[in-house]
């Protein structure tokens, strides 16, 4: 038996710190389909992302932001063509 993958097996932001322009990326794995709608969420706001690298329902999705100064809390949010919502991280923000 395979092993299960998440369907957000990981998100970075570069750079990490000193610079407004933030690039945000986050995997996919979806074996149900292409994923209709991939975001950012900072602080509270989402902002959409695009497919960079891969397929649509197993690849790398991307969005560059300007976020301002200061830090700010973001997470990824996928929805799926069946109409449910994966989160990443699964519990709270970065």
């Amino acid at each position: 038996m395979a092993p299960k993958v998440p369907v957000m097996p990981g998100g970075v932001h570069r750079p990490e710190v000193g610079s407004r322009e933030v690039d945000f990326y986050v995997n996919v794995h979806d074996p149900g389909g292409q994923p209709p709608d991939v975001d950012v969420v900072i602080d509270g706001h989402c902002q959409p992302m695009a497919l960079e690298a891969g397929q649509p329902e197993s690849g790398t999705y991307h969005g560059s932001v300007n976020v301002g100064e200061g830090c700010h809390a973001y997470w990824f949010l996928m929805r799926s063509p069946g109409g449910t919502s994966q989160v990443y991280p699964a519990l709270g923000s970065y």
